[in-house]
């Protein structure tokens, strides 16, 4: 897959007391925003959402102060783990922004940027009454020097990123009410995997999972199986260059690459289907599922990678199956001691059946729906050649 991406969301000072100095390339993290007291004092319907919706918790609801100097000890425990030249991508509130950038400089962090995320299709709150929130902050800083590892190969970056929940164009691979879209699962693959590096789903479902890391895998672009209305705008766009640009993109396909990809569910008629998205997304032969229990989760190889979706238990008597699901999961995944897990899920009880504390925790959002995206880290592999 080329290059090496390391991704760390560490957020808990505990965490980073146990990590090794001088060890961090990157940190992509995104700390509390401490909103809690502020939307509180407003006399807006967000209040009433935060407290039925996000959920009023209390490391959100600090006096402005007591947040400030949990961001200043952040701040120290950054400067130590991360490596002389470290980047730094923070999302933070917009009105927090100042706050951070001098908290950050403090402890030797040179502050580059402030760039914007913007959601596409974020909730169209009180649309009639004011413009709609779509937007997040996000801050740039490296650590000592001015300059860091940008690997833009030439290409303009803007500081503006812009990204959706998944499309309906991406639900031919599954109906799943919780579907991730590709664009976070690639993300996640090139961040977290290289060339010939092993990708396990054990909890693959319509197998979205694997199916995008053979994807990647294989070198085949992003959307080549699907169609946009923009096809039809010959006044526009001619539909010779589209016809290029296809060309151009089956021409890059590899489909002879060598891959370790398995994904596992225990119902047949499950593996089943993804068997068949597999074969319409063209990538059949560079997957083996299999109708297998988590609990019989093994593998022979070292340094492995399970990413992986388990079950939510959305309705009350699959809520009752989970402790044993998750409980099997962490079990069998302590003998695999050299393999990493990443871990999507809306269990609240996830970790504690599953038996391990995760290394890292980030929430994210699908829709209305909070999930959790957990890391248990194994093992660095040694360096190649």
């Amino acid at each position: 897959m080329g290059k090496k991406y390391t991704l760390y969301n560490a957020s808990c000072m505990e965490a980073m007391k146990n990590m090794e100095g001088n060890s961090v390339d990157l940190i992509l993290t995104d700390p509390p925003y401490n909103l809690g007291l502020f939307m509180k004092n407003r006399a807006t319907n967000l209040k009433a959402m935060r407290e039925n919706f996000f959920g009023a918790a209390g490391w959100d609801d600090l006096e402005f102060e007591e947040w400030e100097k949990d961001m200043d000890a952040m701040f120290g425990e950054l400067s130590r783990v991360i490596k002389e030249r470290g980047s730094v991508i923070m999302f933070m509130s917009i009105i927090k922004v100042e706050t951070i950038i001098r908290l950050a400089e403090k402890h030797g962090f040179y502050y580059k940027t402030t760039g914007i995320w913007h959601k596409t299709n974020p909730m169209p709150r009180n649309m009639n009454l004011h413009f709609i929130n779509s937007t997040e902050a996000w801050i740039y800083f490296t650590y000592k020097k001015h300059t860091g590892t940008f690997n833009n190969e030439g290409i303009a970056i803007h500081d503006f990123f812009e990204t959706s929940v998944t499309p309906a164009g991406e639900k031919r691979h599954g109906k799943h009410p919780t579907q991730k879209p590709v664009q976070l699962l690639e993300k996640f693959v090139k961040l977290l995997t290289n060339e010939n590096d092993v990708v396990f789903d054990p909890f693959c479902g319509s197998g979205t999972f694997p199916i995008e890391a053979a994807m990647i895998a294989a070198n085949i672009a992003p959307g080549m199986n699907r169609r946009f209305t923009s096809l039809h705008w010959t006044n526009i766009i001619n539909s010779e260059l589209w016809d290029d640009a296809v060309e151009e993109a089956e021409d890059l396909i590899n489909l002879s690459v060598d891959t370790d990809i398995q994904g596992f569910d225990i119902d047949e008629n499950v593996i089943k289907i993804a068997r068949s998205n597999a074969a319409n997304a063209g990538v059949e032969k560079l997957i083996h599922f299999q109708a297998r229990s988590v609990a019989e989760l093994s593998h022979h190889k070292k340094y492995g990678f399970i990413i992986t979706n388990p079950p939510y238990g959305e309705r009350l008597e699959d809520k009752e199956t989970l402790p044993a699901i998750y409980s099997a999961f962490g079990k069998q995944f302590a003998k695999l001691d050299s393999w990493s897990a990443y871990m999507i899920t809306s269990y609240d009880d996830a970790v504690k059946y599953f038996g391990r504390k995760a290394d890292k925790n980030r929430k994210i959002y699908n829709g209305m729906l909070k999930t959790y995206f957990y890391s248990f880290m194994g093992p660095k592999p040694p360096k190649r050649g």
